[in-house]
């Protein structure tokens, strides 16, 4: 609309009259506001031939509408072509009487098909349309309308384009839906597993669903699905004592539903098309209960050392996990789990792995620490250890000990007995008690020793059932001087070795060493010893300490006698009965102390028998009738195993 006003001239000196310049302003204004919408109208468009065929016979195929770059499809045979000014489009979901099912199947068909390049699609997708907006005239020649209107396109290409027309009439009487929709809901097997299930209508649809505090099996929170049902995973945040799992989901469903985008051209055909894909999208979210969480600490172990030595303290290295969930946390801080330690022991041997402790087994002790997260802790080692032996650790929570925060635990803990990284080993210490086999000897004779032996700080121990063998190591000491050796922790430096034996325990018990010679008179003394260096390698780490008696101990020392020679000179005269016979007799050998040594508590004393002339005669010597002899006295030491009449003599014995 537009106008102009006329110019009225009027006398200089006379203004117009009220009236007038009321009119005039009225005018004013209605020539403004026509100019205004003129200025707001729409931009005019206009509708022209798009893809298709126009042989002479008239067009067939899309028109372009030129409004928003998308081609359309002239759904009213009867009129004009719309190569006038076009408008639109416009949304509309009814078109004059047609069915919502048909505007479903021209909205799938226009959608799918509608846009292609292809004459031979276009042209079959007027002829869709057509046969249902223009039903009666499309069908009014006295044959298909179908044979009827595909002749406007070349006789070439016309089975193709109907071939084009019954695949798409299938497809829209099989897909094409008045209403789609999509729905979803998430089942929660347990804390963690479950399914979202995805229903749409019609069932072919796809778009990307999107989750929270969840993935899919593949490990994606976000993928392209269908309907159908799909393994989900809950993934809370690591703490959280309960947590949801969301589900979103949007489809592009473009073609689907009762509705059309209309262009219109006054006194033109309308055009149409599919509604544009952004007004057809489909949404949908669903979240699922609150879910709550609870978690399952366990406990590894190795023991900061294997062997322990008597009176250390035993400590336990522990490894902290979670099989299942996460430490949980309330109000910023780490939920406390208390873990028992018990310390099994003493065993003789690595007791077997098992489930639980054997019905008795003896407890050193215990031990409790407070555990606030996964991660490496350390036992505080009050516990000693009292004596030889394999000891084992078992840990333990108890779900029941833990009140209100017993509800985020699942269940109680134990790990199992028995283990070898969990056992420690307190070695034992091998000792032996001897004692010579022979107290007295003469030189010559084969010394022997037997060894009672035993472990002296508790049992003796065990690999695979059998006693560890140790080796023990005797030395034959001769003994300096004449007198009996003193105990000592040392060992004589002038003491000479006779001989080292060995004798190879296989457990507590006695044991007879190989014998040693005595070379001559005086004193022989055992010492046994164990050293960790004569032992083979795998033993060594069982025993203690090394170890050895004492020097001079008075059962392991045998007294050898010693070698005394007795001569005699006889002087004979006539001698008749009641006469007198006179005989020298020399007696070698003694040790010149002999006769000073008064005893020690073990060996006696030389208590010294002295013959004299008077006694002499009155005293019988084995193979001599009656001596007389000139020696001021004769004396000799009592045998403590009996006395023998004679010069025999044995010096501290």
């Amino acid at each position: 609309m537009s106008g102009s006003l006329a110019h009225i001239t009027q006398p200089e000196a006379a203004p117009p009259r009220t009236g007038v310049r009321r009119w005039l302003s009225v005018l004013l204004a209605l020539f403004l506001l026509a100019g205004s919408l003129a200025l707001n109208a729409p931009a005019a468009h206009a509708g022209s031939l798009g893809v298709g065929y126009d042989i002479g016979n008239g067009f067939l195929g899309a028109y372009n509408t030129d409004v928003d770059g998308r081609q359309a499809y002239c759904a009213d045979l009867d009129a004009d072509s719309p190569f006038a000014q076009t408008y639109g489009p416009e949304t509309i979901t009814s078109l004059d009487s047609l069915s919502r099912q048909q505007l479903a199947e021209l909205n799938y068909v226009l959608d799918r098909w509608g846009q292609s390049g292809d004459p031979n699609t276009t042209a079959a997708v007027a002829l869709f349309v057509w046969s249902i907006t223009s039903a009666g005239t499309y069908n009014s020649h006295g044959m298909s309308g179908d044979i009827y209107y595909v002749g406007r396109a070349p006789a070439s290409e016309r089975g193709t384009i109907l071939a084009n027309l019954d695949m798409m009439r299938q497809n829209a009487a099989v897909y094409a839906v008045t209403d789609p929709s999509l729905s979803l809901s998430l089942d929660m097997a347990d804390q963690y597993a479950g399914t979202l299930t995805v229903e749409t209508h019609p069932a072919g649809l796809t778009g990307t669903a999107t989750l929270s505090d969840a993935i899919f099996a593949d490990g994606s929170p976000a993928r392209t699905i269908g309907a159908g049902t799909h393994p989900i995973t809950g993934t809370p945040a690591d703490g959280v004592p309960s947590y949801r799992v969301g589900a979103s989901m949007n489809i592009a469903a473009a073609g689907y539903g009762a509705a059309l985008d209309l262009y219109t051209t006054p006194g033109a055909q309308r055009l149409i098309a599919a509604v544009a894909g952004s007004s057809t999208g489909l949404s949908a979210r669903v979240e699922s209960p609150v879910i709550e969480l609870d978690f399952q600490p366990e406990i590894t172990t190795q023991v900061a050392s294997r062997y322990v030595a008597e009176g250390e303290a035993f400590v336990d290295g522990l490894t902290v996990s979670v099989s299942k969930g996460t430490w949980i946390h309330l109000h910023g801080n780490p939920i406390e789990v208390t873990a028992t330690g018990t310390l099994y022991g003493p065993f003789d041997e690595q007791p077997t792995e098992a489930d639980t402790p054997p019905a008795g087994a003896p407890v050193t002790g215990t031990e409790t620490m407070t555990l606030t997260g996964a991660g490496s802790y350390t036992s505080p080692g009050t516990i000693v250890a009292p004596e030889s032996g394999f000891y084992t650790w078992v840990w333990s929570i108890d779900k029941t000990a833990h009140g209100e925060n017993a509800k985020y635990l699942t269940d109680s803990f134990t790990d199992r007995f028995g283990r070898v990284t969990e056992t420690s080993v307190v070695p034992f210490q091998p000792e032996a008690v001897s004692e010579a086999d022979q107290r007295l000897a003469v030189p010559g004779d084969a010394l022997t020793d037997t060894i009672t032996v035993s472990s002296s700080n508790g049992a003796w121990l065990k690999k695979d059932g059998a006693h560890i063998p140790v080796v023990f190591e005797g030395t034959a000491y001769q003994v300096p001087g004449t007198l009996p050796p003193a105990q000592s922790a040392d060992i004589d430096p002038n003491a000479v070795p006779l001989g080292t034996v060995t004798i190879t325990a296989d457990g507590p018990g006695i044991y007879t060493s190989p014998p040693v010679i005595a070379p001559t008179g005086g004193f022989v003394t055992w010492v046994w010893e164990v050293k960790k260096s004569s032992q083979p390698e795998w033993v060594r780490d069982y025993l203690a300490s090394d170890w050895q008696d004492d020097y001079g101990i008075t059962v392991e020392t045998t007294s050898v006698r010693w070698p005394v020679t007795v001569t005699s000179l006889m002087r004979e005269y006539n001698v008749h009965p009641g006469g007198r016979a006179f005989d020298v007799i020399t007696v070698t050998g003694f040790p010149a102390n002999h006769g000073d040594f008064t005893g020690d508590g073990y060996w006696g004393a030389d208590a010294m028998n002295c013959i004299t002339r008077s006694t002499a005669r009155s005293r019988r010597m084995r193979n001599s009738p009656m001596i007389s002899t000139s020696l001021a006295h004769l004396c000799w030491r009592s045998l403590r195993r009996g006395e023998e009449w004679g010069v025999q003599a044995r010096v501290h014995g």
